[in-house]
């Protein structure tokens, strides 16, 4: 009788998770953990079922307690070190990857975060190393191949990086990472004729690919929104309990997240490589007053453009770059767009960005000699990805942000300006609000604490503007929900 039940609630569980209904299945393998305590089946479910609902540490605990009883089932560290690396704790991600990689040498998964976790703690020559066996272990898996190039982006280019930039070109002349990373490669071994080749093979290799760089066509592709997955729909649901307004029906709600999905992933393939001579595509903006960055650069100490990670970014930072004489954007590990090489005049937009990487000190340096020469220097501050940050609250938890401007505005007075992209309707508009600190706190960790409260207080306006502002990371929302 206890098998026949045992049984009914395992596949009662199962079903309810494969129809995407996973608060309901997460209640039935709880009571599957409850009763039959020696079933992995029933940790198993629920550590799935508090990922598909953003419930990142409430997972984590779940399989801290599993592993107590199961220390080295291979499913079970996975799961441990893919959530330590979901809540920003590589330390723990890299401990859990590395006892996987010990039970399971040829885990393609362990290999993955442990890399990953050596990039966020700044051991790059390690994971540099660790990368390069990763790809040749596993050739045909394409992940390892951007994760190899997301660590050398940290590392001075060698004679194999370049034979393997040769090699991925060669096998997709169309891809622009790849295009992106084999110049680089060439620059650092200065074939120019080869480059030269190189940029021809890609034009004419792309040549007929679909280009998002006419307004209609731009329309066109945001009316196209693919259907939500289970998880998406289920994470709508939990921040349709803080966000939505109370007019607005969940089924509207809905519809507007979905399209706010797919309207990202379009701007971000229209203006990520989109030349600056393509003035039509201004017509998909509102109008746009600079007025408040202006008014910064004018104090003579350059602007820090501030925003948060999603949303219609790269559409932002292709309006400013027309707009702005002295523009760059600040990128970190994760930008593969993002070029290694000096500005040249066959790379005469080289300069268009900053790279944040091995060594972090010159780069900081750059960043401020740009600064007092009045450039506005945009970046993306809220994140996993730096190691230096400040939490502030958000809704019903937290957001975590970069120190930096923070940093740069208290010490050097460097102005700060709130720079997101938003949808104004099916355009994509710019809100600019200077970050001040009045009165000013002459304690670092003070100011630096006011200001990320300003921020965190400008970040909730917008994702108050609707649905269709909502395309952040799961991580990111599990943190500002308090799953």
């Amino acid at each position: 009788m206890a098998d026949t039940d045992l049984k009914s609630r395992i596949q009662h569980a199962r079903e309810a998770e494969e129809k995407g209904h996973f608060q309901e299945a997460l209640t039935l393998w709880h009571k599957v953990t409850a009763s039959h305590p020696s079933k992995l089946q029933g940790p198993l479910g629920e550590i799935r079922c508090c990922k598909h609902l953003g419930a990142f540490s409430k997972a984590c605990s779940c399989a801290e307690r599993a592993l107590k009883r199961w220390p080295e089932n291979p499913a079970l560290l996975r799961h441990y070190a893919q959530l330590h690396k979901l809540i920003g704790a590589p330390e723990q991600a890299l401990a859990a990857a590395r006892k996987l990689k010990r039970v399971c040498p040829d885990d393609p998964t362990a290999a993955r975060i442990e890399i990953l976790s050596l990039l966020a703690l700044q051991s790059f020559h390690e994971a540099g190393r660790k990368a390069e066996t990763a790809v040749l272990q596993y050739p045909d898996q394409h992940k390892f191949r951007e994760l190899y190039i997301r660590v050398w982006r940290n590392l001075p280019l060698t004679e194999q990086s370049l034979a393997l930039s040769r090699s991925w070109f060669h096998d997709a002349p169309d891809d622009p990472i790849y295009f992106q990373f084999h110049l680089d490669c060439l620059a650092a071994f200065s074939r120019a004729s080869e480059a030269k080749d190189a940029k021809q093979l890609h034009a004419s290799a792309s040549f007929g690919r679909l280009r998002i760089d006419d307004p209609l066509l731009f329309q066109k592709a945001l009316d196209t929104p693919p259907p939500l997955t289970p998880s998406t729909t289920t994470l709508s649901r939990r921040i349709a309990e803080v966000l939505r307004p109370a007019d607005m029906p969940f089924s509207r709600f809905e519809d507007e997240a979905k399209w706010g999905v797919n309207a990202n992933k379009t701007a971000l393939t229209a203006f990520t490589d989109l030349a600056m001579e393509v003035v039509e595509m201004e017509g998909v903006f509102s109008r746009v007053d600079l007025k408040p960055v202006q008014a910064c650069l004018a104090r003579g100490k350059g602007c820090l453009l501030v925003t948060s990670h999603h949303g219609p970014g790269a559409a932002a930072a292709w309006y400013l770059d027309r707009h702005l004489p002295h523009f760059k954007r600040i990128g970190n590990q994760r930008n593969l767009m993002l070029s290694n090489r000096q500005p040249s005049d066959d790379a005469p937009n080289t300069q268009a960005s900053i790279l944040i990487g091995a060594s972090p000190l010159p780069h900081l340096r750059q960043i401020i000699r740009d600064l007092s020469n009045g450039h506005a220097l945009a970046l993306a501050c809220d994140g996993n990805l730096f190691r230096s940050t400040l939490d502030a609250p958000l809704l019903n938890g937290t957001v975590r942000i970069w120190d930096l401007p923070a940093r740069l505005n208290h010490r050097l007075g460097v102005p700060t300006v709130w720079c997101q992209a938003y949808w104004d309707g099916n355009k994509i508009a710019l809100d600019f609000t200077e970050i001040e600190v009045l009165p000013r706190p002459k304690d670092p960790e003070t100011h630096e604490r006011f200001w990320a409260q300003r921020y965190a207080n400008l970040l909730e306006d917008h994702l108050r503007r609707g649905p269709r502002n909502y395309s952040y990371s799961s991580i990111f929302w599990s943190r500002a929900l308090g799953l």
